[in-house]
């Protein structure tokens, strides 16, 4: 979507990202951004060599070289906490945690291509807190 300011935004993730769509549009509104891209597919965690959906892997590689060939000014990463990011971590393993370092990994080529990254998710549920 464009509009008539400077600021380039991408909104990145799985459907909770397409589903923010319009309230992020509305609050910038088209003063305030030149350009608004919206890469999401549900089901997918968008997060690198994270494969939990179908053609999730292409989905994630294919939003990444956009995002490094556009390199916008501000990306939002918005997603629901899927089973494999609620299972529970146990505290001494956490280095070894694979969807962490998928997290980690993401996050790290995303801060070399933009100025903002703003995160987002869902509240996990934890029986702990009935």
């Amino acid at each position: 979507m464009r509009g008539m300011g400077n600021t380039t935004i991408a909104i990145y993730g799985d459907s909770f990202a397409h589903r923010s769509f319009y309230s992020i549009e509305k609050a910038f509104s088209r003063n305030r951004y030149n350009e608004i891209r919206l890469i999401a597919s549900r089901e997918c965690l968008p997060f690198i060599d994270s494969n939990f959906g179908k053609n999730c892997l292409t989905f994630v590689n294919d939003a990444i070289k956009m995002l490094t060939s556009t390199r916008p000014d501000v990306i939002y990463l918005i997603f629901k906490s899927h089973s494999p990011v609620t299972n529970y971590l146990d505290e001494y393993n956490v280095y070894n945690d694979e969807i962490l370092k998928n997290m980690q990994k993401t996050i790290q080529i995303l801060s070399n291509v933009s100025r903002r990254i703003i995160i987002s998710y869902d509240m996990i549920w934890d029986p702990i807190y009935q």
